[in-house]
């Protein structure tokens, strides 16, 4: 996937400050969203791969 852009449909709130309770909290939501993204690569490959 080098060179390819991944969309990910989460909205951001509180973008100027930390919005995570903990860098454990940042990752979990964070491995949440790449399985998403991931999830829509496989089910709208065409189009991720155009």
């Amino acid at each position: 996937m080098v060179g390819k852009l991944i969309v990910v449909d989460k909205i951001l709130r509180d973008t100027h400050r930390f919005g995570f309770s903990s860098l454990q909290d940042l990752c979990e939501k964070s491995d949440k969203a790449i399985e998403k993204a991931l999830g829509l690569i496989e089910k709208y490959h065409n189009a991720a791969t155009d």
